[in-house]
């Protein structure tokens, strides 16, 4: 803040005007606001802040513990955006396989019929199966590792 207010003071005073703003309200405890500060500034990695705001926590007797407790839900929280930001890799791991065993199990002649073609019936049991939903896509997280494990065999009836 300090070389910001140098370059543009105006700057600062906003900023300090926001938070200010975002503060000001009661229907969160303060003490919760410092907390959800804490845990948002260490999801996004800015360190001066988290320093702050233990601080600033510490003082208002907020203890170790629930400082602690926040860093951990800010840790649970960041790293379920693996899960959203992998999906098209996912998608690109689960369709190879696909292709795979496809046509692995056509050059072993399976005894699939062609009405319940491997690939097909693979498909429309994992999208029976699945209930894991990311970004509003249907996304095969749990039964892809399964998949990957057990074949198309167990997943194509």
């Amino acid at each position: 803040m300090e070389l910001l207010s140098q370059l543009n003071e105006s700057a600062v005073f906003e900023h300090d005007a926001n938070k200010g703003f975002a503060f000001s309200s009661e229907l969160i405890p303060p003490k919760y606001k410092l907390l959800m500060s804490i845990a948002v500034s260490a999801a996004l990695g800015v360190e001066q802040c988290i320093n702050t705001y233990t601080t600033v926590a510490l003082r208002k007797e907020i203890t170790e513990e629930k400082i602690v407790e926040a860093l951990l839900l800010a840790r649970f929280v960041k790293s379920t955006t693996v899960f959203s930001t992998s999906t098209a890799a996912l998608e690109t791991i689960f369709n190879e396989g696909l292709k795979k065993r496809s046509a692995h199990n056509r050059d072993q002649k399976v005894g699939l019929s062609d009405s319940a073609n491997g690939a097909d019936c693979l498909w429309q049991g994992l999208i029976a199966r699945s209930k894991c939903v990311i970004h509003q896509k249907k996304t095969l997280i749990l039964p892809l590792k399964k998949l990957l494990k057990t074949g198309v065999s167990q997943w194509s009836h």
